[in-house]
């Protein structure tokens, strides 16, 4: 009798931990926020096929098509790891991929074929909700989606520098989501990407807080770089400090 208790036990055991161990590979782990390290663990999918392009300055042709458009699109996208999606006639997997160092090797965790891109997708908790820099680089151009936004855009061909890019975000408390898309014009493939402190200096002081923007009949303007969705939680943060500023 004590036999078959300590089996039904022992299987209850190992059905559950089966049924944790198979949650996390199909929906990938959802780690809590650690700001300054670099992210190593993506879900990815790739290589999505691309047209040469001549124009180093210009994304390559195809690369602005919603490759996700059966599976949620860009902007909401359906993931999990093993999850096969189709693209034309070409079928993929999302998979799971550890980098061992800060730059995430998409020669190493995909292909080596040039004029293709990739998708790159995390999860992570925030115990509180604030404004912080997500720092990216990227070889070539690249794509990012933050919680359903797209908030930047680089179209040139480019190696990969760690923090080549300040993009502002607003980080939600819960659960977050990243949606890179990577570009592959030749030569090497990698991006890297961490969370940081939000430092209105690092902008003002580097001049990517503002831009100017010139239109077709030559009147220019002076522009925030921040997206919308940034701008509106700063300003909602400093005006209860200061009631007097109109914007």
């Amino acid at each position: 009798m004590k036999n078959m208790i300590f089996k039904k036990y022992k299987l209850s055991y190992v059905l559950t931990l089966w049924v944790v161990l198979s949650s996390n590979l199909v929906m990938g782990q959802a780690e809590q926020i650690v700001l300054h390290k670099f992210i190593t663990n993506w879900t990815l999918l790739g290589p999505l096929p691309l047209e040469k392009s001549t124009n180093e300055l210009k994304h390559n042709p195809r690369f602005k098509n919603d490759f996700l458009s059966q599976y949620g699109g860009e902007t909401n996208p359906k993931i999990k790891i093993g999850k096969t999606v189709r693209i034309g006639d070409t079928k993929l997997k999302w998979i799971e991929y550890t980098s061992p160092n800060s730059i995430i090797s998409l020669d190493n965790a995909i292909s080596k074929r040039s004029n293709v891109a990739a998708y790159a997708y995390k999860e992570f908790y925030s115990e509180d909700e604030g404004t912080y820099i997500l720092s990216i680089g990227t070889n070539d151009g690249g794509r990012l989606w933050f919680n359903g936004i797209q908030v930047w855009d680089y179209e040139e061909g480019r190696g990969c520098t760690p923090d080549s890019d300040y993009i502002p975000v607003f980080v939600k408390k819960g659960l977050n989501k990243i949606l890179l898309k990577i570009e592959e014009k030749g030569n090497n493939w990698e991006f890297c990407a961490r969370i940081l402190p939000f430092n209105i200096d690092s902008f003002t002081e580097s001049g990517k807080l503002f831009s100017i923007v010139t239109s077709s009949d030559g009147i220019s303007e002076l522009r925030f770089s921040l997206h919308e969705s940034v701008i509106d939680k700063i300003f909602n943060t400093v005006n209860p400090l200061y009631p007097h500023l109109n914007y």
